[in-house]
């Protein structure tokens, strides 16, 4: 949401920001809170300042303060959050049946496969499905479900731990049969590409273990799980794949056991002032069911 007054343009995102930030003293607390990445805090704080030509926070040892311009701005600032605020309950008066759904690709898909079945456990559900690694805001009603690996260390969230994707190594079986060194334990590594995660999400365990082992990031690099998997299907090269997809690809040969690191838990997460909301907690309800019962092949155990 942009707010024009005379030459000065502002991103109503930009001033939350700005705010997490003189509440939490911290760019890494204030990327928690707002569901945006360390880097990306500094850069609209940056735009903030572009926008009103003044400096609003300044380093510390220990941290990050308001200056005293910027302390003459937290109240103006506040008076737009609660408005916000005001705004997104209005607009939460929504169908009661929709949640909207926020995950990482693999567990996005696992969600969409299983689809049916989950619908089938919650008849009045009303399911929107949203691919991030950064999920919008819990606190600002921006979503209303998000599914995690890791739980931040604080906010009023409430947590339920869903399961648990084990990986292996994998390649199609045209990429095996004409790379021999595929199946060789310590040299495929070297001898063979692989497909993966592009730098960006480099902090991610698949792609530190293979980097690791490797001693190079992948051979070919992506911005999602679905081109990665593309990757494989297509002989591009191997990768690290969840057996639960993987397994049920009939072009797909599995080349390890499944790991024991690294493995991808999943949570279920959701604000805590939305604890007695029916909808909500039938389908977080049904998720642990949906994800128990394919517990055997989120393992890698195959029938």
């Amino acid at each position: 949401m942009k707010l024009t007054a005379s030459s000065v343009t502002l991103e109503w995102s930009d001033v939350r920001i700005f705010l997490a930030v003189a509440v939490s003293g911290s760019y890494a607390k204030a990327a928690r809170r707002t569901g945006v990445s360390v880097m990306t805090v500094g850069r609209r704080i940056q735009a903030l300042e572009s926008s009103l030509g003044v400096r609003l926070v300044e380093r510390l040892p220990n941290g990050y303060r308001p200056t005293s311009e910027g302390h003459a701005l937290l109240p103006a600032a506040t008076q737009m959050a609660a408005a916000a605020d005001d705004l997104l309950r209005t607009a939460s008066r929504r169908d009661p049946r929709v949640v909207r759904l926020s995950a990482t690709e693999w567990d996005s898909m696992f969600v969409v496969r299983h689809v049916r079945a989950l619908r089938a456990l919650v008849p009045r559900l009303d399911l929107e499905v949203q691919m991030a690694h950064q999920p919008p805001s819990l606190a600002r009603r921006e979503i209303d479900l998000v599914l995690i690996e890791n739980l931040p260390q604080e906010g009023a969230l409430v947590s339920r731990r869903l399961g648990a994707m084990a990986f292996a190594i994998y390649g199609s079986a045209a990429y095996v049969a004409r790379n021999k060194h595929a199946r060789d334990e310590k040299k495929r590594f070297s001898k063979c590409d692989w497909v993966g995660f592009d730098a960006e999400h480099e902090y991610m365990p698949v792609s530190r273990w293979l980097t690791e082992r490797r001693r190079a990031p992948a051979t070919y690099r992506f911005t999602n799980a679905v081109a990665i998997l593309e990757g494989v299907r297509a002989s591009v090269g191997l990768a690290l794949l969840p057996c639960w997809i993987a397994d049920s690809e009939p072009n797909l040969i599995r080349l390890s056991p499944p790991l024991d690191d690294p493995t991808h838990p999943t949570f279920a997460l959701f604000a805590a002032d939305r604890r007695r909301d029916p909808i909500l907690r039938a389908a977080v309800d049904g998720l642990a069911r949906v994800y128990r019962a394919e517990a055997g092949a989120l393992r890698g155990e195959k029938a």
